[in-house]
C-alpha cells in the first residue's frame, strides 16, 4: 500500500478560464478516470474506487491534524478481497456493508515536471460539468507562489477550492 501526504493546491475555474489556461500547455491528452465513492453504516470516512487504463485502484484520505495521508493501491478482483485494503478499512472502522453513494468522470490531463503535476481536470456527476485546475506538489518548493504564477498567465486568481470532488459530488445529489 502506497501512502503519501497529500499536498495539492487547486481551484474551480469556468469553461472560459479553463480553455484559455488549457490552451498554453496543448497539446493535451485528457485520459477518462471513473471513480466510485464509498462509504460505511460504521465509519464517517468514504473511499474512491477509481478505474484508469483498465486498472482498479482503491484511495482513501485520512486527516492527521493539518495534513492528508493518502492511502493508494492498484487491486485486482474485488477490493474487499485484499488484505492490506482490508486493514486500512479495518484501522479506520470502516465495515461492510459498503454503500455507493457518488460517481464522477474526470477527464484529466496532465503536464508534469520535477517539482509537481498540474492537472486539468474535467468533472461530470450528476447532470453537472465542472472545471478545475490543480497543482500537485511532488518536491517541497512554494507550491502556491508557483501555481499563482501559472494562473495568472490566463488572467486567473487563485481561489481555494475546498470543496472536493468527492464532496461536490455527494452535495450535488441534495
Amino acid at each position: 500500500m502506497k501512502q503519501q501526504l497529500e499536498i495539492e493546491f487547486k481551484t474551480l475555474v469556468s469553461k472560459e478560464q479553463f480553455d484559455k489556461l488549457s490552451d498554453l500547455y496543448r497539446p493535451l491528452l485528457f485520459v477518462k478516470q471513473h471513480n466510485y465513492y464509498y462509504s460505511s453504516l460504521n465509519s464517517e470516512h468514504s473511499f474512491r474506487i477509481r478505474i484508469k487504463d483498465n486498472q482498479k485502484i482503491f484511495a482513501l484520505k485520512e486527516t492527521l491534524g493539518d495534513k492528508i495521508l493518502e492511502h493508494e493501491k492498484t487491486f485486482t478482483g474485488q477490493f474487499y478481497e485484499d488484505n492490506e485494503i482490508e486493514v486500512v478499512l479495518n484501522k479506520l472502522n470502516i465495515l461492510p456493508p459498503f454503500n455507493l453513494v457518488g460517481e464522477l468522470v474526470t477527464y484529466r490531463a496532465t503536464i508534469e515536471t520535477a517539482l509537481a503535476d498540474l492537472c486539468f481536470d474535467i468533472n461530470c456527476y450528476n447532470d453537472l460539468i465542472d472545471y478545475e485546475i490543480e497543482y500537485e506538489i511532488k518536491k517541497d518548493h512554494d507550491g502556491l507562489c508557483v501555481f499563482k504564477e501559472i494562473l495568472s498567465k490566463a488572467k486567473i486568481e487563485y481561489v481555494q477550492s475546498y470543496a472536493s470532488k468527492y464532496k461536490r459530488c455527494i452535495s450535488s445529489k441534495e
